[in-house]
């Protein structure tokens, strides 16, 4: 519901996010989150499912979700790219959403026959205990995705095209040593 709300709410949001945009960049904006919108209930579904898989020991089909969507993201950008242009890499990310977040959790509950069913129940101890022990992980990320959205707003308001893109290429070549070995050495020592 939160999604659908959201989708709809994307023009009133995006000039919030991108304030110094002219229209038309608005408007591709507006579609490129359209687009990629509905992925976010595939992470979550899927997230919970490899946790499931996770706490059973069985690591496969969630370590094979990231490297299938990320190869979505990169098939859609070649692909499509060349008529769609950034649509291509946004189809992509949903695509790749489905297949690798989402599809890889569900083929791997089916195959080591963990039965589960779609229900929510705030009452169950396990559920408050997993919701109290997520807040932290929810927390940190959440300053670094408004971190991310602050830079952007402020980068949309200096002059010239690209101020975004150039931003934001700078700050992901920062992460490559983070995403190199740390996250490397976080996934080894996780299982």
């Amino acid at each position: 519901i939160l999604t659908a709300m959201l989708w709809l709410l994307v023009p009133d949001l995006t000039p919030l996010i991108a304030p110094g945009l002219e229209p038309e960049d608005l408007k591709t904006l507006n579609g490129l989150v359209r687009i990629i919108l509905p992925a976010q209930i595939f992470h979550l579904c899927g997230a919970l499912l490899s946790a499931a898989l996770q706490a059973q020991d069985k690591h496969l089909f969630p370590a094979l979700a990231p490297v299938i969507y990320t190869a979505c993201i990169v098939l859609g950008g070649l692909i499509l790219g060349a008529d769609l242009g950034a649509e291509g890499f946004a189809w992509g990310v949903l695509a790749g959403s489905f297949l690798g977040p989402l599809l890889c959790p569900i083929l791997g509950a089916i195959k080591t026959d963990i039965r589960w069913s779609p229900r929510l129940n705030l009452k169950d101890p396990d559920v408050r205990r997993y919701v109290l022990l997520s807040l932290p992980i929810m927390l940190g990320f959440s300053v670094v995705v408004l971190d991310d959205m602050v830079v952007k707003a402020f980068a949309s308001l200096l002059p010239g095209a690209g101020a975004i893109s150039e931003l934001q290429y700078a700050r992901t070549l920062m992460k490559v040593p983070m995403g190199v070995f740390g996250m490397a050495a976080g996934m080894a020592a996780f299982p």
